[in-house]
């Protein structure tokens, strides 16, 4: 890989795409894109139609799992469910909230280890400071250059995007 996007840029993007579709549908791009993230790096990432977690991440070398619920921080804070918590704590895998730290000046995933948290609305600085998740990958690195590559698409729609990841998902296997 090439140096990653620095935060300004990914920033802008960001912006972008949140000025597009706002809060919602902003969370679902990041968490597909964060998805194929895990991907690229490896995993076999299988989407959670009933939403609790929003995917897990597997590898069979060495093995391991991670079951991700996805999270922004777009409106300031995290809300964290019963749902969301029970959801990802029950998967079989590592339980894990991945958040994103947007909008900031540096924007990142933080990933936190489930099992330190509670349900409850946070805000991000009280979030950084639970225990950590730790993945064999530089997440955030992957993310970026995914931002980057896939932002034209993802303006175009989430199913435009979901296209290009798959096919993209198909180049890397």
């Amino acid at each position: 890989m090439t140096i990653a996007p620095d935060g300004l840029r990914v920033l802008g993007l960001l912006d972008r795409l949140h000025g597009r579709y706002g809060p919602q549908v902003f969370g679902q791009v990041m968490q597909r894109l964060l998805a194929a993230a895990f991907a690229r790096s490896g995993h076999k990432v299988t989407p959670n139609a009933v939403g609790v977690p929003d995917f897990t991440a597997t590898k069979t070398t060495p093995p391991r799992g991670f079951g991700v619920e996805v999270k922004t921080t777009a409106e300031g804070t995290v809300v964290l469910s019963d749902r969301d918590l029970a959801g990802v704590m029950n998967c079989g895998h590592t339980p894990v909230v991945a958040f994103l730290d947007y909008p900031s000046d540096e924007p990142r995933w933080h990933f936190l280890d489930a099992t330190s948290l509670r349900p409850g609305a946070f805000e991000p600085f009280r979030l950084k400071r639970k225990p950590k998740a730790i993945l064999d990958f530089d997440a955030n690195e992957y993310f970026r250059f995914l931002l980057v590559e896939h932002h034209a698409t993802a303006m175009d729609g989430t199913a435009a995007l979901e296209h290009a990841l798959r096919t993209d998902a198909s180049r890397v296997t």
